[in-house]
């Protein structure tokens, strides 16, 4: 399922144009994006929660040479499915 595939159910479902289905998705998108990069979570209940989460240094390996590499600290966005997902 792609985001047009969103909006086209919001369209049948609602009625409302497929302008103001897209606007309400993209708005939605960008609440959860603008959300998760100021480090809050976001829940949707019964279906999941998406996070960010800090990843530790680490050390790596070249698969050529061989080589120890240090991989560098960074940020990953996570989801956490609920319940219902889970059950599945």
């Amino acid at each position: 399922m792609v985001k047009n595939d969103i909006v086209k159910k919001i369209v049948e479902s609602t009625g409302i144009s497929t302008a103001e289905a897209n606007e309400a998705v993209n708005i939605m998108i960008s609440s959860i994006k603008d959300a998760i990069l100021k480090g809050e979570r976001v829940e949707f209940r019964g279906f999941g929660i998406f996070y960010l989460r800090n990843k530790k240094l680490g050390v790596g390996r070249n698969p050529k040479t061989g080589e120890v590499i240090k991989i560098k600290e960074g940020k990953s966005i996570k989801f956490k499915p609920g319940k219902q997902l889970k059950n599945i």
